[in-house]
């Protein structure tokens, strides 16, 4: 009743578990009726049994149980209870004895990471049958702490949400949700140090650019710009790479590299490797180091950056935010050199109360909005240290893409980039929530050659001539979620449109054995399911960008249909990110 398998087969099985938090697998193609002429009917019946005593473990009746016993527990004995229950999921999360967990330690001292934290709630609401706060994990408590908010939720006159901290009161719930803050509370963490002072501002920079320093090299559109570098001008470039010495970071740069270009790779002599860290002081460079390059180059573009949707802005602070400021001081040591800066549109909010919202390229960054997660709000607070900069006569140039996708004609498209995790999570899970969304899709060709020609063109510009030079790298004809859906179907996998409330309760119920697939799932979504919940995204921003158009003279944004998909589709299939179809 045993039948072998083909090594392809094994490896697309071992594909699917690798996203389960399971620890020992059999992999077994079973002739069933074979199986039970020769297995005697008990040891099949004790299977079944143990299958379904697991799977209803879980269930809402048995939250309900839990909850009401804990609530009918004195004050001291809840605590304690949910104290242990606590320790026991963390547990389970962070595949280690429960003694080892001291209640006092915060959860980032003992291993939790971004995507453990959503498992994490999904365990402790599952177990309880109560909504908690994304924000209240994110916030890095201790146990003891989470207890103390898990018992206030568990008092009998509690509601079984926890209260918001109302940023915005139509906001309500929603922003605690998902760690909102307002600009206004950013507005200290954005303050240039008055001691960063532009040497001869005004002065007109060098009409070609002979070196450039090119940070976020290695990641997704680092790498095109690269590319596109190599391929639009003469210069030496110089990336700044996360190695342990030159030979690392050549070997990371080619790597890259050959990823993206499959037809050839671009000529490597011209690349100058700088081992650094934007998350260190000064680059991780020593005080020399900082100081030759800063003569030495001539051209900066900063594309580097850690990009967590899951994470908090103290968690980003230090790549995104210290990094920009040490960039901005390599810019103005010594001869000031242009800047590049790729930044987002997710500094303006997503949405605004009681509108529908409308960014052009000058609108302000003091727009008096509430931004989400941490990411957006380390790339507000980095972006408006550029912005002081260049009013103090550095002459800077920002970019703000959308969401970036893959190469609209090769379909080359990074394996874990947070639409492409989305998808994949729909196709591993057989279904997608019904949200009636428009996503702004920009592929990264498009990107890299609008900044690279914008970056080149505008050199012989004085910094008055850059003044208000901000460029929104977005697309005019967006895509639906439910296109998306539609198009996953086209491709052959069998994807189920759901409504978004019963999708996110199949997703709680499946938190412990796709793990992985969940929380991508979810990840990408939350921005989006937090305006479901609160009816707004039909009053979802929109972006104008005819200040970049018509500086890029031409050069138009390519369309994301259903055809580019298809590419998208075959490339993630090939790199064995998509399974074949099912």
């Amino acid at each position: 009743g045993i039948r072998p398998f083909t090594p392809a087969q094994g490896i697309r099985q071992l594909e699917r578990l690798l996203v389960t938090s399971a620890v020992q697998v059999a992999a077994v193609d079973i002739d069933w009726v074979r199986l039970a002429q020769r297995v005697t009917l008990s040891f099949l019946a004790d299977l079944i049994a143990q299958e379904h005593v697991h799977d209803g473990g879980t269930t809402a009746e048995a939250a309900s149980v839990m909850r009401r016993r804990l609530q009918a527990l004195a004050p001291h004995e809840r605590h304690g209870a949910v104290a242990t229950l606590l320790q026991e999921q963390l547990s389970q999360v962070l595949r280690t004895p429960v003694h080892t967990l001291g209640l006092r330690q915060p959860l980032s001292e003992l291993g939790i990471d971004s995507l453990m934290t959503v498992e994490l709630v999904n365990r402790v609401e599952a177990q309880l049958g109560l909504t908690l706060p994304m924000a209240i994990l994110l916030e890095n408590p201790t146990i003891a702490v989470l207890t103390d908010r898990i018992c206030d939720l568990l008092a009998p006159a509690a509601p079984l949400i926890a209260a918001p901290n109302r940023f915005v009161d139509e906001v309500g719930g929603v922003a605690d949700a998902y760690f909102a803050r307002a600009v206004t509370d950013l507005a200290a963490e954005a303050r240039l140090d008055p001691a960063l002072q532009i040497a001869a501002a005004g002065a007109a920079p060098q009409s070609t650019a002979h070196q450039i320093f090119l940070t976020g090299a290695t990641g997704f559109v680092g790498s095109f710009l690269l590319s596109e570098l190599l391929q639009k001008s003469a210069a030496q470039i110089h990336c700044l790479v996360r190695a342990t010495d030159i030979a690392d970071g050549r070997r990371r740069i080619a790597a890259t590299l050959k990823r993206i270009c499959p037809d050839g790779e671009p000529a490597l002599e011209r690349i100058h490797i700088v081992p650094g860290d934007l998350a260190q002081p000064q680059l991780g460079l020593a005080t020399g180091e900082f100081d030759r390059l800063a003569e030495q180059i001539d051209l900066i573009i900063h594309g580097g950056a850690q990009i967590q949707w899951l994470a908090t802005y103290a968690q980003l602070q230090a790549s995104n935010v210290r990094g920009t400021e040490a960039i901005l001081r390599l810019a103005a040591t010594g001869r000031p050199k242009p800047l590049h800066y790729i930044s987002s549109l997710a500094v303006f909010p997503m949405m605004q109360p009681g509108m529908s919202p409308h960014f052009g390229e000058d609108s302000p960054l003091d727009h008096d909005g509430v931004l989400f997660g941490g990411y957006a709000q380390s790339k507000w607070v980095a972006e408006t240290l550029v912005a002081s900069a260049q009013e103090r006569g550095l002459a800077t140039m920002i970019y703000r893409p959308s969401l970036v996708v893959g190469h609209s004609q090769s379909g080359i498209w990074q394996g874990h980039n947070i639409i492409v995790n989305m998808l994949r999570s729909w196709i591993e899970l057989g279904m997608a929530p019904d949200i009636d969304a428009d996503l702004d899709l920009v592929p990264v060709d498009y990107v890299s050659r609008s900044i690279i020609q914008l970056a080149l063109g505008n050199n012989n510009r004085t910094n008055s001539e850059r003044a208000n030079n901000v460029y929104h790298l977005n697309n005019r004809q967006t895509v639906s979620v439910r296109e998306l859906i539609e198009w996953l179907v086209a491709a052959g996998y069998p994807v189920r449109r759901i409504p978004y409330q019963a999708w996110r309760a199949e997703m709680m119920k499946r938190g412990d054995r796709q793990r992985q697939v969940v929380l991508d799932a979810v990840g990408p979504l939350l921005a989006l399911q937090v305006s479901e919940e609160i009816g707004w995204l039909e009053r979802l921003p929109r972006f104008a960008n005819q200040r970049t158009r018509q500086a890029l003279n031409g050069l138009s944004c390519p369309t994301v249909d259903e055809a580019t998909f298809q590419r998208y589709v075959g490339y993630l299939r090939q790199s064995g990110v998509f399974p074949s179809k099912l």
